[in-house]
């Protein structure tokens, strides 16, 4: 920011505080907002606003100054921009069960022909390791193969417990389809109960963070392995993506952790950390791990291995889904946010009540320049004579008169 933007966003403060019930000064930080063109705006805050605001976001302001000084204070919502999942539950009977040479078999009937790609199998009974096969037909006697091979999971003890029994599969239309989980005529549990689906997701709008570094640190004695995760500034995380370079199976109990504090004591630095979530880290599915945002400097991830062999880490990748007020602009003004103030209170404004109003994609609002709120200064109580050698000059002139009225005194006597 050069010299004469300073000097004029300083400017726009001053003239602020001066005309704002709202006493701006109380906040720390200001930025000026793009000129609104409609009434409706979005405004993507980025995760300096956050790095200076409460935990909830609570002090989040829009300010104004029209032209004739007053001051005005702008409504708004907060948007999480998240992933959206769409499911469509599709109704289903079990028609048929029997087992082969092969396996067992499980036959689902579809009473109104749909697009399904999603079945979620519950099984009564646990600890099984089973591949499955998942075929589709319309008529009972041609059918057509859906998925081949799939490995289904159920791990259950004092340590672990870990089921993966979801199929997913490409989007598929057939009247009847059939489950055949392999393994002979061994002994298998029935199926409890099942879920058939339609899924889809509408993709959220995130921020990708660059990972400053990761370390991994093997620890023999405690069977865990901890990875270490700093970013180059605090950002907003609620995505972590942990890829794994080995190709054989594997499931770890994993905790995810986030560095709240430290305090420097004399045995050296104590770290606290607190929990963002905790999950199993499995060959079945991908290392995604999803929490509620949450603004970290560094995480640290504890991998149980058990006796097992550590894994090895291929990277760690971080995002964060973007956070944007839908404000409202009802008059021509420079408009501000503010932020940074520790005793502010959550809004309430009346468009809350109204969201059915407010446009679903409204015109972004860009933020200009940012600037920390000048505070003013009020002047240290100075002693009245900070030379000592004032007071002694004062002294003595005072005991000077004093004895020259006692010598009076006496004389007169």
């Amino acid at each position: 920011m050069n010299h004469t933007i300073k000097q004029a966003v300083y400017f726009l403060i001053l003239l602020f505080s001066l005309n704002s019930a709202a006493q701006l000064e109380t906040f720390d930080y200001s930025a000026t907002l793009e000129k609104p063109s409609d009434q409706w705006h979005s405004i993507a805050l980025p995760n300096e606003v956050f790095e200076h605001s409460k935990s909830d976001f609570s002090d989040i302001r829009i300010y104004g100054v029209n032209a004739k000084k007053d001051t005005l204070e702008v409504p708004y919502m907060m948007r999480k921009l998240s992933d959206k999942n769409i499911t469509k539950k599709v109704d289903f009977k079990i028609i048929n069960k029997a087992k082969n040479a092969e396996g067992y078999l499980f036959t689902f009937e579809i009473p109104s022909l749909t697009n399904i790609n999603q079945m979620v199998l519950d099984f009564n009974g646990d600890n099984f390791d089973r591949k499955i096969n998942l075929e589709g037909s319309n008529d009972q006697k041609n059918w057509f193969s859906v998925i081949e091979d799939y490995r289904i999971l159920s791990i259950r003890n004092e340590i672990t417990d870990y089921q993966f029994t979801t199929l997913r599969f490409p989007e598929s239309k057939y009247r009847y389809f059939r489950v055949l989980v392999k393994g002979g005529r061994a002994a298998f549990p029935e199926i409890k109960t099942a879920s058939i689906t339609n899924t889809g997701t509408i993709a959220g709008t995130y921020r990708d963070y660059k990972v400053k570094s990761v370390e991994t640190e093997v620890i023999k004695k405690q069977k865990l392995t901890k990875i270490n995760i700093a970013f180059e500034s605090p950002v907003l995380v609620s995505d972590l993506t942990i890829a794994i370079k080995d190709t054989f199976d594997y499931y770890r109990a994993i905790r995810i952790q986030y560095l709240l504090d430290s305090t420097k004591t004399d045995q050296g630095w104590q770290y606290n950390y607190r929990n963002l979530t905790n999950g199993v880290l499995s060959s079945l599915e991908e290392g995604n791990f999803s929490f509620t945002p949450t603004l970290v400097r560094k995480i640290r991830i504890l991998v149980n291995d058990r006796d097992n062999r550590p894994l090895n880490v291929g990277g760690v990748s971080a995002k964060g889904y973007v956070h944007e007020l839908l404000a409202r602009f009802d008059e021509p003004a420079d408009y501000f946010l503010a932020y940074g103030n520790k005793s502010m209170n959550k809004p309430s404004y009346d468009i809350s009540r109204f969201t059915n109003k407010i446009p679903e994609s409204p015109k972004p609002l860009s933020i200009k320049d940012t600037a920390l709120i000048p505070k003013e200064i009020k002047a240290e109580a100075q002693p009245l004579f900070q030379n000592k050698i004032w007071l002694w000059l004062i002294m003595g002139v005072v005991i000077f008169l004093l004895g020259g009225m006692t010598m009076n005194m006496m004389k007169k006597a």
